[in-house]
């Protein structure tokens, strides 16, 4: 992956971070920050659907990715 994309992909990320938790919840200490934040983790990357990945989840990308790499080792 090159630099630039490398970049926008992390811009992203934290975008989506940023507005679907930090400006989302009010937090009371920093185990209430990480335990929402871990909750999201697992949507963002089991649940949520991404249009940059042909409306796949990353678990399903990864998935398809291991798939193909059997194939191609057999």
């Amino acid at each position: 992956m090159e630099n630039h994309a490398l970049k926008d992909l992390i811009e992203r990320f934290n975008r989506s971070y940023r507005s679907e938790v930090l400006s989302t919840w009010l937090f009371r200490n920093l185990d209430e920050v990480c335990e929402i934040t871990w909750a999201w983790m697992l949507e963002y990357n089991e649940e949520k659907d991404h249009d940059g990945l042909g409306g796949l989840t990353p678990a399903e990308v990864l998935a398809n990715a291991r798939v193909s790499t059997l194939e191609w080792s057999t």
